[in-house]
């Protein structure tokens, strides 16, 4: 088992500043106040809107959200692109041309191609799981929850949507895709991961996330490649490699 554990810290060797990053992140966030990161967000160019009374609590409605705030607007239509459709279909439907191509005998090449099609799924797969597993467990209220009934935290165990903040299930899948691709296309690996980091930011501005829910899908994201990095690489299958030379930072 030691030895295990061994082989997977060195499977994490390129990206041990990045999961410090994320662990600091995560602790941090536990002390942030999300209205006052709000106020930066979206500063208010005119007063808020009057609170709700909810019990000993009060809520201040979202100010982009009940005025149409237009950055607002942006952020939700660029948070849409971490829903794993947008990923699972386009790799289910090239592995389904891949197979075709063979059996017509169009390609007899393609098994890296093949390899890399379901290495996409199994981590999208997997990763999609533990997500909803641990958001149903930990039932953490996302911030909207704050300004419309005053409720934050952990509630543990809860099947409502409202109630799945942690962890980010759109960074976890747009942080999967990424470093699955960065795989195979090395030389695109800080695109992706740019791509995927504004992704994940839009979560947080649109209401949907805390800054430590986007750190542990994060988190889960890098350890489910690393996992499947090495369990594919124990039965010999080899990804394609475009421009670049063999990766080593996962």
């Amino acid at each position: 088992m030691s030895g295990f554990f061994r082989s997977f810290w060195l499977q994490l060797r390129g990206f041990r500043l990045f999961l410090g990053l994320c662990s600091v992140l995560l602790l941090a966030s536990a002390f942030l106040d999300y209205r006052m990161l709000d106020s930066l967000m979206y500063p208010a160019s005119e007063p808020i809107l009057p609170t709700i009374e909810t019990g000993s609590k009060v809520a201040i409605p979202p100010p982009a959200i009940d005025r149409g705030h237009p950055r607002y607007e942006f952020w939700d239509a660029l948070s849409r692109l971490g829903r794993g459709e947008w990923y699972l279909i386009p790799t289910g439907a090239g592995l389904l041309l891949l197979w075709a191509a063979r059996r017509l005998r169009l390609a007899r090449q393609g098994r890296e191609w093949r390899n890399f099609c379901w290495l996409m799924l199994a981590v999208l797969a997997s990763t999609g799981v533990l997500v909803n597993l641990f958001k149903v467990l930990f039932g953490r209220a996302r911030p909207r929850e704050i300004y419309r009934t005053g409720e934050q935290g952990f509630f543990w165990f809860r099947m409502d949507s409202a109630y799945h903040a942690f962890p980010s299930g759109h960074t976890a899948v747009v942080m999967s895709a990424a470093l699955v691709g960065g795989l195979v296309f090395p030389r695109l690996r800080l695109f992706f991961l740019v791509v995927a980091g504004l992704i994940a930011l839009s979560r947080v501005l649109t209401y949907a996330h805390f800054p430590g829910d986007l750190a542990a899908g994060g988190l889960l994201a890098v350890c489910v490649v690393a996992l499947w990095r090495r369990q594919f690489q124990s039965w010999s299958l080899d990804l394609p490699l475009v421009g670049g030379r063999t990766s080593q930072w996962l």
